[in-house]
């Protein structure tokens, strides 16, 4: 049914995905209540998953795994690699990385293929892939490792101009001493 704009069941969709998003998150946000989702589903056909919202295929079923993830994303894997995409339907990452995360606080993915690289929560290439170790965001800014030196990058993916010698030398010494019992373990 159209409504006074024309629009009819495009904005009827895009009512149901914006409600449903608004039910993850607030499931997301508050872990003790249950939301019941009755729109937003994974379907499984022939071992494929996709998603659907009401009764219209949004994400269509060609992904081995979809997690539905925060801030109306989902996690979807093809071929063994994993991306993004969001609740319409569009690609935010291919799939083509071992693994994604995505840090709510900062509102970055972080991707990893043979090294990390960092993207806004659009997709946007901040940092391409050549950081060893990406840590969790606090207050904006979160560790990496790059070179085998401990570095600091900040949501827009900026690295630190220098990096905190007496940080590394702590991080270094932890390392070292986690070897040495690691080692000790190997050798009984």
């Amino acid at each position: 049914m159209k409504n006074a704009k024309g629009n009819g069941d495009f904005d009827d969709l895009l009512d149901k995905i914006a409600e449903c998003s608004r039910e993850v998150n607030e499931k997301i946000n508050n872990p003790g209540t249950e939301v019941i989702t009755d729109s937003l589903r994974i379907r499984e056909d022939n071992g494929k998953m996709g998603l659907i919202v009401g009764e219209q295929i949004v994400i269509p079923t060609e992904y081995e795994e979809l997690i539905i993830a925060e801030d109306g994303f989902v996690l979807a894997c093809k071929r063994d690699k994993w991306g993004v995409l969001d609740i319409y339907g569009r690609t935010i990452l291919p799939c083509v990385y071992q693994w994604v995360y995505y840090d709510v606080s900062a509102k970055v993915w972080i991707a990893k293929s043979f090294a990390m690289g960092l993207y806004n929560s659009q997709g946007a290439l901040l940092l391409p892939g050549r950081i060893d170790y990406i840590g969790s965001f606090v207050d904006g800014k979160a560790p990496v490792w790059l070179n085998s030196v401990l570095g600091w990058i900040d949501t827009k993916g900026q690295l630190s101009d220098g990096f905190a010698e007496d940080v590394t030398e702590s991080f270094l010494k932890e390392e070292k001493g986690e070897w040495q019992v690691l080692g000790v373990c190997l050798i009984y």
